[in-house]
């Protein structure tokens, strides 16, 4: 009874010999390397950037946006009655606008019309001729003459200053220092006054002057400009040559040339001013008052895109001329020759430009062989 009492009580999970336990601690140190090597691996993965092929992808700003596709939604199209308002709208707009250029045009006109009363001119008055060589920089037979005749010159007129459209620096210089030192070595006493011209590129650049004297600022700019220009080379005054100047432009050009004017006159410059010889746009009285000579340009006649003809025929010169000193002062005015001329070829758009010597050259071939 005792021996089966003893087997009853036997534990099942008895292991006397230790083997079950060794078998659990194996078991037990396996597991907790392999959760330990797992948590490694997933620690690594949190705090280690991947190495993923790297991809080119535009930038947000170069794709495209929801403005470059939308489309706009079509205005719907004007029935009759709305087409027939809109055109008698755009007319009465037009009509307007073309009151206001008139009224502008007229208030222009009656300022230089009363600028020209504002001091009798004397048309009898006869003034000390006074001999003028113009100068460029660009033809070397130009500086050749500049020595052969400076000591029968009185006024040399070089293409020095251009207006350069800017408002901060007015001005751009083109100031051939040979010629200068020259006319200083060899005729000191010789006035040099400087063409100031809108001339740009090749033409005339007519938007430079609204940019140049556009307002009361940029126009006091520009003659503090021209007046430190000619106190720095010592020349004697300076000649406006602005052309093709817009009707609505007159205004300001006539009240630059005036504000110069009064700061020359307190200086002891000469202003003078170059106008065309037959422009209905042009006050040749009103300037005159302003000015100290007005240079009649009596060339132009015909012009390289115009039809051929003579720069300045005979009967054409003399009956501008008559008309141009009925107003004006012989004592103040200046006739200015053009010594060029034009090539006109059949099926061309435009003449070429031929100086003096080639076009009398051309002039007695021409003579000597004429063609049939």
């Amino acid at each position: 009874m005792e021996a089966e009492n003893k087997d009853q009580n036997k534990s099942v999970f008895l292991d006397t010999k230790g083997r079950r336990r060794k078998y659990f601690s194996y078991l037990s140190l396996t597991l907790a390397a392999t959760v330990t090597i797992f948590l490694t691996f997933f620690v690594i993965s949190v705090l280690i950037n991947p190495f993923l092929p790297q991809i080119k992808l535009k930038s947000v700003t170069a794709l495209p946006q929801r403005s470059d596709t939308a489309l706009s939604i079509p205005e719907a199209p004007l029935t009759r009655h709305e087409q027939a308002l809109k055109l008698e709208a755009d007319k009465v707009r037009a009509e307007k606008l073309s009151r206001e250029e008139q009224k502008v045009q007229r208030l222009t006109d009656r300022t230089l019309r009363r600028a020209a009363r504002s001091v009798t001119v004397d048309q009898t008055g006869v003034g000390k001729p006074v001999s003028i060589g113009f100068y460029v920089n660009w033809d070397d037979s130009s500086f050749s003459s500049l020595q052969q005749n400076l000591r029968s010159l009185d006024w040399v007129v070089p293409e020095w200053i251009r207006l350069s459209g800017d408002e901060t620096a007015p001005l751009t210089l083109d100031i051939d220092q040979k010629a200068l030192e020259l006319i200083h070595s060899d005729k000191p006493d010789t006035k040099v006054l400087p063409l100031l011209q809108n001339y740009k590129n090749e033409q005339w650049d007519a938007s430079a002057i609204a940019k140049a004297l556009g307002s009361e600022t940029a126009k006091q700019k520009l003659i503090t400009s021209l007046l430190k220009v000619i106190d720095e080379y010592k020349f004697g005054g300076i000649a406006i040559d602005i052309e093709e100047v817009p009707a609505e432009d007159q205004m300001r050009l006539f009240g630059f040339i005036k504000d110069l004017h009064a700061q020359f006159q307190q200086r002891g410059l000469i202003l003078a001013q170059a106008v065309p010889f037959d422009n209905p746009d042009w006050n040749y009285a009103a300037y005159a008052v302003e000015t100290d000579y007005l240079m009649l340009m009596a060339y132009d006649q015909h012009w390289a895109t115009s039809e051929p003809g003579p720069i300045a025929g005979q009967v054409w010169f003399e009956t501008v001329l008559k008309k141009r000193m009925s107003e004006l002062a012989p004592s103040k005015t200046i006739v200015c020759f053009g010594n060029y001329a034009y090539n006109w070829t059949k099926g061309t758009a435009e003449a070429e430009d031929v100086s003096f010597q080639d076009a009398v050259l051309t002039a007695q071939e021409s003579l000597e062989s004429p063609s049939t």
